[in-house]
């Protein structure tokens, strides 16, 4: 980064937590909080105006007119990421599961942080994340590690499917409809829907019926 500062974007619904975050940057030093955002449609457009170098993303944000959505966030992400494949984002949020953590990196996130009381380093972390290496949580990583493991370990019985449209399946096998697989993956029920129809061309059917029937012989187990 040379000598000019890091340009940083904080989008996150609370305005103390906001605060909190600016304070430790100006404590700091070498950072430039160039807006703030409680909004997933705020913060877009502040990534379109603002052009900052790194956004600091909440996954659970509000619509703009303040009906609350879960993980607004990833949608956020997907379309700066489209729009400003230059940015820098990393996501933050209270609580993270396997599904959230993978919803946002694959939405394009550069690292997925969760949120501490005492985050004393975060600015380590965010200057990882500026060198190109994408930073986790420890605990996160932890997690991350165990599901490789599994996956590594364990043969799919459909290879054409992708591992998001394998969650999908799962999912699907346990009886789940569109609406609650998209919550549970963090996704928009457009992007599962569109998957659905490809997982349905990749195995040969065309029903939901035929599809779980088929799946649950070839041995696919739902994920509860």
């Amino acid at each position: 980064m040379g000598d000019e500062p890091l340009r940083v974007l904080i989008v996150d619904d609370h305005a103390v937590y906001r605060a909190g975050l600016r304070a430790q940057f100006i404590a700091a030093g070498g950072v430039e909080v160039v807006g703030e955002a409680s909004t997933a449609d705020e913060a877009v457009l502040a990534a379109r105006t603002l052009r900052p170098s790194l956004i600091l993303m909440d996954l659970r944000l509000p619509r703009a007119n303040g009906h609350e959505v879960t993980y607004q966030g990833v949608t956020a992400i997907k379309q700066i990421r489209h729009d400003h494949p230059e940015i820098v984002i990393v996501a933050l949020t209270m609580y993270a599961d396997d599904d959230q953590v993978a919803a946002a990196l694959s939405a394009g996130a550069n690292g997925f942080l969760v949120k501490e009381r005492d985050d004393t380093d975060i600015m380590a972390k965010l200057l990882v994340a500026m060198d190109g290496t994408t930073v986790i949580s420890g605990g996160v990583m932890a997690r991350l590690r165990d599901v490789i493991s599994t996956a590594q370990s364990t043969s799919f019985p459909f290879p054409a499917l992708t591992p998001q449209q394998r969650t999908i399946l799962e999912y699907i096998v346990a009886g789940l409809g569109n609406d609650p697989i998209a919550h549970r993956m963090c996704l928009s029920p457009k992007t599962i829907r569109n998957n659905t129809s490809l997982i349905f061309q990749k195995i040969g059917v065309c029903n939901r019926a035929e599809l779980i029937a088929k799946a649950r012989d070839a041995g696919v187990k739902p994920r509860l």
